[in-house]
C-alpha cells in the first residue's frame, strides 16, 4: 500500500518533506552567506598583512648587513590568521616565479570540502631591498584554511543541531497525530461492532470538536438501531410463538375432530362393503361407491398425516426427538430414494423441555427441506451430539451436511432459516450457516442445556 494512501502517513510524511526541505535550504543558506564571510576574513587578513609588512620593512632598513635585515623581518612579522609570511631568499627566486606559495598545515578539514571555496590564492610579494641590493622577498599568501576549518566545525554543530530537532519535531509530530487519530480508530472500531451486530456505544465522548458531532450521531444510531432490533426481536419471537400456537391448534383440531370424522366414514364404507356382499339387487353399485370412498378416506388421511408433521409431529410429543428425527429423515429417504441419507445419533437425548425438541427439529426440518429444494446432493448426513461436559459449556449440537453445490457467496437468509435463527437465538443458542471444506452446504446448531433449562 503507498504511503500517502492513509491519512496518518500524509500528516506524517508531508510535514517532513517540508521540514527536510528546509533544513537543506538552511543549511544551503549558511554555506552560501560562509563564501562570503571566507573572502571577507581574507581580504581583511591580506589588507593586515600589507601594513605588518610595510611596518617591517621600514624596521628593517637600517641594518647594515643583509642577514641582519631579514632576520628581523622574520622576527618582525606576527602571525596572524588567514595569510602565511614566507622571506623567500634570492637564491629560491627562480623557483617561485609568479606561482603562489601556500604554508603546509594540517587542518580535520575534509578535501571535498575546502575544494568548495573558491578562493584566490595567489601569493602578494614584497622586495626586501637593503642598501639599494635586493637582498629577498616576502611573500603573503592567503590561507583560508583556519576559516574554512571554523566553518566545517560549525556547520557540523549546526547540522547535528538541526537533525536532532528535525528528529524531535518528526517523533513530536508522530506522537500528536497518532494521538489525533485516536477518535478516528475509535469510530472504525465501533462501526465494525456495528457490522457484526453489537449495538455498543463509544465508551467515552471524542474530545476533537471536528469530531464530536460524528461521535454523538454515532451513539443516537447505535440507540436507534439497538431499539428496532429488540422489536424485531420481540416481533419475531411473538410472531413464532404465535405460529407455534396457531400450528399446534390446528394440529390438534386435525387430531381431534378431522382424525375421527374420517374413521367413522371407513366404518361406514366398512359396513356398506359388508351389505354389499349380500344377495340384493344394485349390491355391485353400492360396493362401487364403497370402494370410492375407501380411497379418498385414504387420501385424506395421507394428506392429513402430511400436515400434521409438518404442523406439530405427534411423535415429537409422544416418543421424543430421536425417534422424531428417524421418521423425519426416514421420510424423506422413502420420497427421494436417490439420495444416500445418514443419521448419527447419540444413545440417549435428555431436553429439558418441549420447546428445546421442537427448536432442533425444526432446525434439521428445515435444513432438509433446503438439501431438497436446491442443493442438488447426493449424500446428506444428520449429526447430533453432546457437546462439553456438565455445567454452564454443556450443550447439544445438531449438524446438517451435504455434498451439493453449496451456499452462494452472499447469503441472504430467507424465511425458513431466518426462523430458525431465532429459535436459537432465543435460547441463547449459536447457528453457523456456510460451505463445508467438502464444499457443500453446511448447518450448524448448539443449544445450551443450561440456557434451555433456564427459560424453560
Amino acid at each position: 500500500m503507498n504511503c500517502l494512501s492513509s491519512l496518518r502517513s500524509r500528516l506524517v510524511v508531508v510535514p517532513s518533506a517540508i521540514l527536510l526541505v528546509g533544513l537543506v535550504a538552511t543549511i544551503a543558506f549558511y554555506f552560501y552567506r560562509a563564501q562570503i564571510r571566507v573572502q571577507a576574513e581574507t581580504d581583511s587578513g591580506l589588507r593586515l598583512a600589507r601594513v605588518l609588512v610595510h611596518a617591517a620593512l621600514d624596521r628593517a632598513l637600517g641594518a647594515a648587513d643583509p642577514d641582519i635585515a631579514l632576520a628581523q623581518l622574520q622576527q618582525g612579522l606576527p602571525t596572524i590568521r588567514h595569510v602565511d609570511f614566507v622571506i623567500l631568499r634570492p637564491a629560491t627566486f627562480a623557483q617561485v616565479p609568479g606561482v603562489p606559495v601556500v604554508k603546509e598545515e594540517r587542518h580535520a578539514v575534509p578535501f571535498w570540502f575546502s575544494s568548495l571555496f573558491n578562493v584566490p590564492m595567489r601569493a602578494e610579494i614584497f622586495p626586501v631591498v637593503v642598501d639599494d641590493r635586493a637582498e629577498g622577498e616576502i611573500a603573503v599568501v592567503p590561507n583560508p584554511l583556519n576559516e574554512i576549518a571554523e566553518i566545517w566545525d560549525e556547520l557540523c554543530f549546526l547540522a547535528g543541531l538541526l537533525l536532532v530537532l528535525a528528529a524531535v519535531i518528526v517523533g513530536l509530530l508522530i506522537w500528536t497525530v497518532h494521538r489525533g487519530l485516536r477518535p478516528i480508530r475509535e469510530l472504525a472500531a465501533a462501526f465494525d461492532r456495528l457490522e457484526h451486530g453489537c449495538h455498543q456505544e463509544l465508551d467515552r465522548p471524542i474530545p476533537v470538536a471536528e469530531l464530536s458531532r460524528i461521535g454523538i450521531q454515532f451513539n443516537s444510531l447505535v440507540r436507534s438501531l439497538r431499539r428496532v432490533t429488540e422489536d424485531n426481536h420481540l416481533l419475531i419471537d411473538k410472531l413464532i410463538s404465535v405460529q407455534e400456537a396457531e400450528r399446534k391448534e390446528i394440529a390438534r383440531e386435525l387430531h381431534d375432530e378431522f382424525g375421527p370424522s374420517l374413521f367413522g366414514i371407513r366404518a361406514d364404507v366398512s359396513c356398506i362393503l359388508r351389505w354389499s356382499r349380500s344377495s340384493e339387487p344394485r349390491c355391485q353399485e353400492i360396493e362401487e361407491r364403497a370402494l370410492s370412498i375407501a380411497e379418498l378416506v385414504n387420501g385424506i388421511q395421507r394428506i392429513n398425516s402430511r400436515m400434521l408433521d409438518r404442523l406439530r409431529p405427534l411423535v415429537l410429543d409422544q416418543l421424543g426427538l430421536p425417534e422424531a428425527l428417524r421418521q423425519l429423515v426416514g421420510a424423506w429417504q422413502e420420497r427421494y430414494p436417490g439420495i444416500a441419507w445418514k443419521l448419527d445419533l447419540p444413545p440417549a437425548i435428555a431436553l429439558p423441555d418441549e420447546e428445546a425438541s421442537l427448536t432442533l427439529y425444526r432446525v434439521v426440518q428445515e435444513s432438509l427441506t433446503n438439501v431438497v429444494r436446491h442443493a442438488q446432493a447426493r449424500k446428506v448426513e444428520v449429526s447430533v451430539r453432546i457437546q462439553g461436559a456438565s455445567g454452564k459449556g454443556r450443550g447439544i449440537a445438531v449438524l446438517v451436511c451435504d455434498d451439493g453445490q453449496g451456499f452462494p457467496r452472499e447469503l441472504r437468509f430467507g424465511f425458513g432459516l431466518l426462523g430458525i435463527s431465532e429459535r436459537i437465538r432465543g435460547r441463547d443458542g449459536r447457528l453457523h450457516v456456510g460451505n463445508a471444506p467438502s464444499g457443500g452446504a453446511l448447518i450448524e446448531a448448539f443449544l445450551p442445556l443450561g440456557a434451555a433449562a433456564a427459560a424453560a
